[in-house]
């Protein structure tokens, strides 16, 4: 924990220590994520904990859960912090399955936690589960009680590879979860999956919030992607595949991808929706439905010199301004980390005035690992004094990727 002048307010400390009380002996943990609910002033940190056998097949599966007991964001998990584990089998697998790639998402009932399916006899994908846990519950200290959904579908019909929750700001009329086609094989595909989760207040109550879904089809296509490229190694870095954070503000979704744009090359995919529920009948809230899905812009954000743009984030502010932040190689540029954007005046579908951008961190060396960053998020800093400010988190391989280390580049983007 760092404080706004980069000074270490606590920690670090070691994951495993951290999750320690709760943390099956042999297990491994991976995946780390954090959530800030501004509206009910918590810290919940997740991770996903997975055991491996002696064939090298994950045979059990859970999400590790920290909440903090107060806002303060100490971390201190034997006085300051509630500590969950949850069961990640929901019977998909002929053996069971376990959770990878997950998102956190959340509303002010709900923590909800998303995951792609794999089975324990072959790691073979199965699918997706959607989780959604009781925030009462969590905040009390009473457990981690709640109702999981399975097999949203993805646009083509089959379930989504990967899938995000989303974060919302303030408290909206449903907990939303967005899917598209990618990694099943997406070629200029449009087909976009909106989700929502209404009477989501049913979390605290006992009842389980209705999920319905709607396919619609976005303005433009987006293709799956190839591996990104560095300087010694073509095509040499995992790209990432699908959203990994999705917003609501404003009454919109924002959201981002990785798509090809030649055989090659990658780009940035963005997207503004508006998601339209049914008519609320407050006898029946738990009948209110997602009846549709708005386009109201996007767009393919690339480089005309070959380079690629690669696993992005979206934050959008409420005046519909737009940042995009993404890594950034080429085959004389080593992988990097670089930030654009749009305002709200700028034309439907523009983004970074024609092309600029700029390096928040410059590389320095070849990734070995074949994997530079699957997780980044951004966000918006609320004070009013600091209007324009956006905090980042961004994951790279650093200097020990060939054996499985990673770095977190923390970094303040001032926009106006």
């Amino acid at each position: 924990v760092y404080n706004f002048s980069g000074g270490v307010v606590s920690g670090p400390i070691y994951s495993f220590t951290f999750f320690n009380s709760i943390l099956t002996n042999g297990d491994t943990l991976s995946d780390p994520q954090m959530f800030w609910d501004a509206s009910r002033l918590h810290w919940i940190i997740v991770e996903v904990e997975i055991h491996i056998n002696g064939s090298g097949i994950v045979d059990a599966g859970y999400y590790d859960i920290a909440v903090s007991k107060t806002q303060n964001v100490a971390l201190n998990p034997a006085t300051q912090y509630y500590l969950y584990k949850v069961n990640a089998n929901v019977g998909l697998g002929p053996g069971g399955n376990w959770c990878d790639y997950p998102t956190i998402g959340g509303d002010y009932w709900g923590l909800w936690l998303d995951c792609v399916a794999f089975d324990n006899t072959s790691n073979g994908f199965q699918g997706n589960a959607v989780f959604g846990l009781n925030k009462n519950g969590l905040y009390a200290g009473t457990g981690a009680s709640g109702y999981y959904y399975t097999q949203i579908p993805a646009p083509n019909g089959s379930p989504a590879y990967r899938l995000s929750s989303v974060d919302q700001d303030g408290t909206a009329d449903a907990e939303f979860l967005i899917a598209t086609d990618a990694g099943l094989g997406a070629s200029n595909d449009t087909g976009l999956t909106t989700c929502a989760f209404t009477n989501t207040r049913g979390l605290a109550t006992g009842t389980a919030p209705h999920a319905t879904c709607v396919i619609n089809a976005l303005p433009i296509g987006y293709t799956d992607p190839v591996n990104a490229s560095q300087p010694g190694f073509a095509n040499s870095i995992y790209p990432g595949y699908g959203t990994k954070q999705i917003e609501y503000k404003g009454g919109n979704l924002y959201f981002a991808i990785t798509t090809a744009v030649s055989g090659t090359q990658d780009g940035v995919y963005w997207a503004e929706v508006q998601p339209q529920l049914s008519a609320l009948d407050p006898a029946n809230p738990g009948n209110q439905v997602i009846a549709n899905t708005i386009m109201r812009q996007a767009g393919i954000f690339a480089y005309g010199n070959g380079a690629d743009a690669y696993m992005p984030s979206i934050q959008g502010s409420s005046e519909d301004d737009i940042v995009l932040v993404f890594n950034y190689s080429s085959s004389t540029v080593y992988p990097s980390i670089v930030d654009t954007g749009r305002r709200a005046t700028d034309a439907p579908g523009a983004m970074g005035d024609g092309g600029s951008s700029q390096y928040v961190i410059n590389g320095s060396s070849t990734n070995t690992s074949g994997r530079w960053g699957d997780y980044s998020a951004c966000s918006l800093d609320t004070n009013l004094t600091s209007r324009g400010l956006i905090w980042c988190g961004g994951e790279y391989g650093g200097a020990t990727a060939a054996t499985g280390g990673w770095d977190t580049w923390v970094y303040g983007l001032r926009v106006e």
